[in-house]
């Protein structure tokens, strides 16, 4: 195997994960404005799924700006 294999391969599994990570944060998203039309924004339920979202759209944020790279160095 090539380093450009690699590189490629790397990169595939790379955006597999942005995308699902993408795909969990309009789930949520979804979840969230069901909440607001159905007044629920008081409920635990509520909160929690809020900072659920929070920590996954900042963990994706990190993905998309290479900010988990630099922690690495």
């Amino acid at each position: 195997m090539g380093v450009g294999y690699m590189i490629q391969h790397g990169l595939g599994n790379l955006f597999s994960l942005l995308k699902q990570m993408e795909l969990e944060l309009l789930e949520i998203e979804k979840r969230i404005a069901n909440g607001v039309l159905s007044n629920s924004t008081d409920k635990d339920w509520y909160k929690k799924l809020v900072e659920d979202y929070r920590q996954k759209r900042a963990e994706f944020d990190n993905w998309l700006t290479k900010k988990v790279y630099e922690k690495e160095e």
